[in-house]
């Protein structure tokens, strides 16, 4: 009788739950890194060939060193190397000189005319940090270094001049000289007629104020080129501050009432210069740059009081 072999059939083995997990973990991975180099090649592509175009075809200016830097890009700037930029119109200072603007046109009016100062500007920020950073960077090198906020964008200040053929003679010598592009800004100072409503002497110590914050604008532009033309010592330019700063102070206490603002801008003045007189007048270079910084500054503050005026009418 005939043994029948009954055939075994082998049962199929289906894939392993522990393989399955680790195929989808290779998978995963690989998705991740493909997506972070996606992300990387592309930012590094936007940054640095899409963007550079569009900022090219855009017509935009371009203030140096990283002009309208974007937030958290570093910004090039000028290395400290002890020598100071060279900030001083190669042919002198024009012989221009402010006037005071104050004038009594008539009985209970105060008019105050335009006035236009010229500021070099060596980068605009949309990071504050990135401002610092440059502002920093040229104070070590005799530049004011002041960061006005404006139009979104915090702009670093050099220097500022009475005419505008100066602040244009300095931009083509600090890229001649330090390979430094910059830009010409206007610090204006808007015409405004006050209509004062007060006695005698309450008019008189207005029209004191408005005169005395205008001749302090046009004394430290004075201040700073005789320093930088080593016509007045650091002693001498300390004394004059100091005298700046009382003729601001003199005028601040005897305002009252609605001229409050007006009396915080002359005090707010004082306090600038005689912190830039207390600075080291032995280390040219820092002086030099406390100058130019308390220029502007004040410039700056005077200008931003007008323009309110103007504006609450």
């Amino acid at each position: 009788m005939a043994t029948r072999r009954r055939s075994r059939r082998r049962p199929r083995r289906g894939i392993s739950p522990q393989t399955v997990r680790i195929i989808a973990a290779v998978f995963i991975v690989g998705a991740f890194a493909y997506i972070a180099l996606a992300t990387t090649v592309g930012t590094f592509l936007a940054e640095n060939l899409i963007a550079p175009i569009f900022r090219a075809l855009s017509g935009e200016d371009a203030p140096a060193p990283t002009p309208d830097s974007q937030e958290g890009d570093a910004p090039a700037t000028p290395s400290i190397d002890g020598t100071a930029l060279p900030l001083v119109p190669p042919g002198g200072y024009s012989s221009t000189s402010a006037q005071p603007a104050a004038t009594e046109r008539t009985a209970g009016e105060i008019r105050l005319e335009s006035r236009t100062y010229y500021a070099l500007q060596l980068g605009a920020f949309s990071s504050e940090q990135n401002a610092k950073k440059l502002a920093a960077e040229i104070q070590g090198r005799a530049a004011a270094g002041y960061i006005r906020f404006e139009d979104g964008l915090y702009r670093v200040f050099a220097a500022a001049y009475e005419s505008r053929e100066d602040a244009q003679a300095v931009k083509e010598q600090l890229m001649a000289q330090s390979n430094l592009d910059s830009k010409v800004s206007e610090l204006i100072l808007p015409t405004v007629a006050l209509r004062v409503t007060a006695d005698e002497a309450q008019f008189n110590a207005v029209k004191k104020a408005f005169s005395a914050a205008d001749e302090t604008c046009a004394a430290l532009f004075d201040l700073c080129e005789g320093f930088d033309k080593k016509e007045l010592s650091a002693e001498q330019a300390r004394e004059k501050l100091e005298e700046l700063a009382a003729n601001c102070e003199e005028p601040a206490k005897a305002l009252s009432g609605d001229a409050a603002e007006l009396s915080a801008l002359l005090s707010g003045m004082a306090k600038d210069l005689r912190d830039c007189a207390a600075k080291n007048g032995e280390n040219t270079v820092e002086f030099s740059a406390a100058l130019k910084y308390t220029q502007i500054k004040v410039v700056c503050a005077f200008s931003d009081y007008l323009k309110r005026m103007k504006e609450n009418g």
